[in-house]
Order: structure tokens, then sequence, then C-alpha cells
């Protein structure tokens, strides 16, 4: 009897281990969002390092010029990405500026025409001005982006680890909910 219940709780603390730590995730990406943006611009550097290298040497063998020459690019980028990892960052939030930036004009201008044809305008001004506003903002601190979303993907995945945890706790104390057996009778028997 001592063993099916050691079975029980390794069983549940198995369970429990995967929410826990996709909390402490959580919880070190709000705390420490850099460092998640240069995990994944590292881990993308290795993957990009990595495609060159295979390029160069499947397009070297088959004597393909602009192959071999894409792949050392690839790979050039990928090395300065491994050293150098919140520049991609940076890069990327010049990118998602420049991109709200454009899209807050062109939602403004798609207003400006609503307008003079008379139409409902107020929401898509709104839109614009947003996303003009937050382009601008992103344009003048680009890597503040990044650390932006680092931290609302750790709230997220806080809160995702703190629910699972808490389906897990109530899994152990009603089990005759969580068989993963449905209760059928079979005619046949």
């Amino acid at each position: 009897m001592a063993t099916k219940n050691h079975k029980k709780i390794g069983y549940f603390l198995g369970k429990c281990v995967g929410p826990v730590l996709l909390t402490l995730l959580g919880v070190l990406l709000v705390f420490f969002p850099d460092s998640g943006s240069a995990t994944v611009a590292t881990v993308l550097g290795w993957v990009l390092a990595a495609a060159g290298i295979v390029l160069i040497i499947v397009c070297g063998a088959g004597a393909e010029f602009f192959g071999v020459a894409a792949g050392v690019v690839a790979t050039a980028c990928g090395i300065y990405v491994i050293r150098h990892p919140l520049a991609l960052a940076t890069v990327m939030g010049y990118c998602l500026g420049v991109y709200l930036a454009v899209q807050g004009v062109s939602t403004l201008y798609d207003a400006l025409r609503l307008h003079k044809a008379r139409h409902e305008c107020g929401r898509e001004i709104l839109l614009g001005i947003i996303m003009l506003s937050g382009g601008i903002l992103l344009l003048c601190f680009p890597l503040t982006s990044s650390r932006v979303v680092m931290m609302v993907l750790g709230v997220a995945l806080a809160v995702i680890g703190v629910l699972q945890l808490v389906l897990r706790i109530r899994e152990r104390q009603f089990p005759e909910l969580h068989t993963g057996r449905p209760d059928i009778i079979d005619a046949d028997e």
C-alpha cells in the first residue's frame, strides 16, 4: 500500500514540475527581460550560422556562387548576432517602430478619407494616433520594445504556470474526476 501511495505522490510531483518551471521562467523574464532577449537572439544566431554553413557546403558542392554567397552572409550574420545578442533586439525595435509609424500614418490617411466621405472615423483616428505614437516611441527607444515583450511574455508564462499548478492540485483533490478512463460499460462482456 505504501508503494502505491509513493507512486501517486511521484506521479503528482512529476505533473507539477512543468507548471512550477513555467512559473519560474515567467518570473525570471519579468525581472530580467534582457536575458530573455539575449537568449532568443543567441539561439537565432546559432541557427542562422548553422544554416549558413549548411548552405555553403551544399551550394559549394554544386558550384552555385549565389548560394555560397548567401551562406557566407548568413554565417557572418549569425556569428554577429551570437557575439552581440542585444543588437538583434535593437534592430527589431527599429523595424517594429518603422512598421507601426507607417501603419499609423496609413490609418490616419484612411480616417481622413472616411471623414471627407462623411463616414464615422473616430476609431480609425484613435487607432492611427496610437500606432503612430507607439512607432515613434519605439524609434526613440528600440530596446524597450524587446524588454516589454519579454516582460509581457513573462507575466503570461507565470500566470499559465500558476493556473496549471492549481489545476494539478485540484486534480489531486478529486482523482475520480481525472482518471483518464471513461466509465463505459461494454455490452459484449
